[in-house]
């Protein structure tokens, strides 16, 4: 086998990042995430995310009334199941929101998802 064979079948078999195998990752994407982490932890940006919805805020103002506990548990478990984690006992409305909008992102656009876990891989073993 000629040498040239050989080290075509080399680079074949060796094993690249994700970030190598996957044309469509978005480096500067990740990078900017990662800016931002740091942002938040230095107070220089918002940790909060505000949306402005009347209807899912009337739904989220419903489910947080006391008669709807239990329907409000409901659907934390729903949504928590559905992204594959662990149930809570105590949900509220951030939780809710905060679940609803991850497994928004996680179904509509995985992606921009992976993106946010390499940048986060990423800026936690900066911290190190």
């Amino acid at each position: 086998m000629s040498e040239d064979k050989l080290d075509e079948l080399r680079q074949e078999s060796q094993r690249g990042s994700r970030l190598d195998e996957d044309s469509t990752t978005d480096r500067d994407l990740i990078d900017d995430i990662s800016g931002a982490m740091d942002d938040i932890e230095d107070g220089d940006r918002r940790k909060t995310v505000a949306v402005r919805d009347k209807s899912m805020a009337a739904l989220l103002t419903a489910l947080d009334d006391d008669e709807h506990t239990e329907r409000m548990q409901e659907v934390g478990d729903a949504l928590s199941n559905a992204l594959g984690r662990s149930t809570s006992d105590n949900y509220d409305r951030s939780e809710l929101v905060r679940l609803a909008l991850r497994l928004g992102f996680q179904r509509g656009s995985p992606d921009v998802v992976e993106e946010l876990q390499t940048a986060h891989q990423e800026h936690t073993s900066e911290q190190f």
